[in-house]
């Protein structure tokens, strides 16, 4: 019986070290999205494309990419 507890709890460190990998893998894919929205919004964008659609379009992405990053960073201080 002791034995088999100690095989769940090792299994369930095992599942945990693996999410905190994927989530961490996850931050690292968000955190290069939002750098990349950020730069192609400063870079093909001035103060004078304020009517374009295109600009709203990479100001939004700019925004859930700022939101994604959030997000998975609080669920990575809840894991740890």
């Amino acid at each position: 019986m002791e034995q088999l507890s100690h095989s769940q709890t090792e299994s369930r460190e095992v599942k945990s070290f693996d999410i905190t990998d994927n989530i961490f893998d996850v931050v690292v894919t968000a955190k290069k999205l939002e750098a990349l929205a950020q730069t192609y919004s400063e870079s093909y964008f001035t103060d004078k494309d304020n009517d374009n659609p295109a600009c709203y379009m990479a100001a939004t992405m700019l925004d859930y990419a700022n939101k994604v990053c959030d997000e998975l960073k609080n669920i990575q201080s809840k894991i740890n």
